[in-house]
């Protein structure tokens, strides 16, 4: 039994060193394909029902992401934008990447932000175009009072709410000697108070058809 189990231990650690070297060389392989210019191009500019906000460079994004941020995600780009139905604004954030580095859960930051969390739970959120996209809704309190945010992630098979089942993806794709994949995290949340959850899935539902068509299926 103890020699069985020297062997369990050695195996795990064999695949554990695969895996890592895998990973670290599908992150050094060919560079980045996708720029956060091409991102800015691909994003829904056009969201039916709603009006996109500009930012200071016009309607490339609403806001840019603090220097810490990309210097700990590393990724192709971020793109903040900001839509509004006159009453109702939304945020809707998009950040892409070939490595799994770049994928975390979301809750760390909206901690560090000062919301608290109250619930989370995963839903099937379905599109107009007949898709079904897993994803995870937090309900958080927050500087202007309680509100809700959810979140996803596309890679190398579709959709799915966690960051560890998108990074299990990666890994097994590389796993596999396939070349890294393209791979986003979409999160969405509401800029103003009040807004409730069928309210932003409503938005997220427009968003997600918009993306897809707009970006040649990349979003």
């Amino acid at each position: 039994m103890e020699r069985l189990t020297r062997y369990a231990y050695v195996l795990a650690a064999l695949l554990a060193g695969t895996g890592a070297y895998a990973l670290a060389q599908s992150n050094q392989s060919g560079g980045p394909k996708v720029t956060e210019k091409i991102m800015e191009e691909r994003a829904p500019l056009d969201v039916p029902g709603y009006q996109l906000i500009p930012g200071p460079e016009g309607l490339a994004y609403t806001y840019k992401m603090d220097k810490r941020t990309y210097e700990t995600l590393k990724p192709f780009g971020i793109v903040a934008r900001n839509y509004t139905d006159g009453a109702k604004t939304y945020d809707a954030v998009l950040i892409s990447s070939d490595s799994h580095e770049s994928f975390h859960d979301p809750k760390i930051c909206f901690s560090g932000q000062g919301y608290s969390f109250t619930h989370a739970n995963e839903q099937v959120l379905d599109l107009p175009d007949g898709r079904k996209i897993p994803m995870t809704v937090v309900e958080m309190n927050g500087p202007t009072g309680p509100t809700v945010a959810a979140y996803f992630y596309k890679g190398p098979s579709g959709f799915m709410s966690r960051p560890q089942r998108l990074q299990l993806d990666m890994f097994k794709e590389v796993l596999f000697g396939r070349k890294p994949t393209d791979s986003t995290f979409y999160r969405f949340m509401p800029s103003t108070p009040g807004v409730t959850l069928e309210q932003l899935k409503g938005f997220i539902k427009t968003y997600m058809v918009a993306a897809a068509q707009q970006s040649g299926g990349f979003f």
